[in-house]
């Protein structure tokens, strides 16, 4: 059985992230794992860059027995363009299919950072969709009996220390944050 498994887009992957030793750094639940003190064989990823809500199921098809699903996705959905509502029914979906068997942690999206490299116009439509779809996953995820993770926990969103250059994607102090953020939620659960 994996015991952590995390699904989803490039902040499963820590896809950004430059490592000490080249290359990037490690995906998210690796991190999460190492606090918590699970094993290498009990943690797993099912992840890809640009991944969409959309795509979760196909991630996930042989996905076997699990204690904790740390789920990701929306951002690149709602850069695309896909209206939230959209991506909430694939969202349902998925947790309709695995919310039954362990405990499915949906992280909601982080917000754009005031660094990120988007016109004024696309950084409202981005900020909106993603706004909408935090509104909408705490309701799914109560209706299929999982968690939402809310990302204000991060704290000031602002902070460019939590972000790459790119300004969507989470630096090495960000995803420190977001790891003790929620090892600290997992606890409380």
């Amino acid at each position: 059985m994996t015991w952590l498994l995390g699904v989803g887009d490039s902040l499963m992957l820590g896809a950004e992230v430059p490592s000490a030793a080249g290359g990037t750094g490690s995906p998210l639940v690796s991190r999460v794992a190492a606090k918590l003190r699970i094993g290498q064989v009990a943690h797993g990823v099912r992840a890809e860059r640009g991944a969409t809500a959309n795509r979760l199921l196909e991630l996930t098809g042989d996905v076997g027995a699990f204690g904790v699903m740390l789920v990701s996705a929306g951002v690149n959905d709602a850069y695309a363009g896909t209206e939230p509502v959209i991506v909430a029914e694939w969202m349902a979906t998925f947790l309709a299919r695995f919310a039954p068997h362990g405990q499915v942690v949906v992280i909601g999206v982080p917000p754009i950072a005031p660094t990120a490299r988007l016109s004024r116009i696309r950084r409202r439509n981005l900020g909106a969709r993603l706004t909408t779809l935090n509104e909408l996953y705490p309701a799914l995820c109560a209706d299929a009996a999982a968690s939402f993770f809310d990302p204000a926990r991060l704290g000031d969103a602002e902070d460019p220390a939590l972000w790459c250059a790119d300004g969507l994607h989470l630096s090495e102090p960000g995803y420190d944050r977001l790891t003790s953020e929620l090892v600290r939620f997992l606890r409380e659960k």
